[in-house]
């Protein structure tokens, strides 16, 4: 009798309790995913244990209870952009994280340029009056 209720609590005890994670990253504006991120996780004491690069859906892991650290770099110079931390218990945990396009001037060179323009322009007016003014011929 002690050697089945022994079998039978070994058999159900589970050493490596694990969790479900879900990650995704998406535009605030237009709530679509972004793609092409490199992420990493890491555990507490600096072990990868898991990377992707996101593409259009739910990245799902499964990880063991504990401390996490979700590490977001940059794709193309692999440099490091974002650190979010994490804690892995018995419940699921969703990380959504949302990114915000960032817009440009689409013609900041020519409007510069015009602005020199404008300013040569300008003192070549002043120039041409001064020198009427104070230089008789």
């Amino acid at each position: 009798m002690k050697k089945f209720i022994f079998l039978f609590l070994f058999f159900t005890y589970s050493v490596n309790a694990q969790s479900v994670i879900y990650v995704s990253k998406k535009d605030i504006n237009t709530n679509q995913f972004v793609s092409d991120c490199d992420f990493i996780i890491y555990d507490n004491f600096g072990n990868v244990v898991d990377s992707w690069i996101q593409d259009d859906s739910v990245h799902t892991s499964f990880l063991d209870l504990g401390k996490y650290k979700l590490v977001e770099r940059d794709f193309m110079s692999n440099y490091l952009s974002r650190e979010y931390a994490f804690d892995v218990n018995d419940d699921i945990v969703e990380l959504t994280l949302y990114n915000k396009k960032i817009e440009t001037p689409r013609n900041l060179s020519i409007i510069s340029n015009n602005i020199y323009c404008y300013i040569f322009i300008l003192i070549g007016f002043l120039i041409i009056i001064c020198s009427r003014k104070f230089c008789r011929y």
